[in-house]
């Protein structure tokens, strides 16, 4: 808890973690090991421009964070905070609205999974630019998601997924955790 001149305010992700807890019927609160040990409550991401993948073909590093069909019953959810962006471009000094993440609504029916999952592993863990040029082809358009600071962006993370890069010595900050939900009555968790 920092301290203000109206009194104490609370670190955004215990906010999260605290409004959550409220509104979600089962609640909300730290995951923890299965020897009790407290998990964090989020990391800081820091970006410095230039970044190493920007540009129309390969804006950023599509991968996944969790690999496996997508269920209506639970999964795991990225929440972004973002604190500070990079300026448009590199004339542009303002942190006016720019795509900070590009998902691609994605779902693989459970029955046709099997059969894909080899060659999407392949292409969301190469690290080659050749292989997100194939990747980004085979997905299609992503869908652009605009932030400006102080925006919270909630997305699954077994859809695909990037930040985009960006030019010039500009930095992107955010604060992120991960909301592990496993059915609308049970407690959600957050971890790091």
């Amino acid at each position: 808890i920092r301290r203000s001149g109206d009194g104490p305010t609370l670190h955004p992700m215990d906010k999260l973690r605290l409004d959550l807890d409220e509104i979600w019927s089962g609640g909300c609160g730290l995951r923890r090991s299965p020897s009790g040990q407290v998990y964090g409550a989020g990391l800081p991401r820091i970006m410095f421009g230039p970044t190493r993948w920007q540009g129309k073909a390969t804006a950023g590093f599509v991968h996944v964070d969790e690999f496996g069909p997508l269920e209506t019953s639970g999964g795991t959810f990225s929440a972004n905070m973002y604190l500070i962006l990079p300026p448009n471009n590199d004339d542009d000094k303002t942190q006016s609205m720019r795509p900070a993440l590009q998902i691609w609504p994605l779902s693989i029916p459970v029955n046709e999974w099997e059969a894909l999952a080899p060659r999407l592993r392949h292409l969301l863990s190469a690290q080659d630019a050749a292989g997100q040029v194939e990747l980004r082809a085979a997905l299609g358009d992503p869908v652009e998601v605009c932030a400006e600071p102080g925006d919270l962006v909630l997305f699954c993370v077994q859809r695909p997924h990037c930040a985009v890069g960006f030019g010039g010595e500009g930095i992107r900050v955010s604060l992120q955790c991960f909301l592990n939900f496993e059915g609308s009555e049970r407690r959600i968790e957050i971890d790091s």
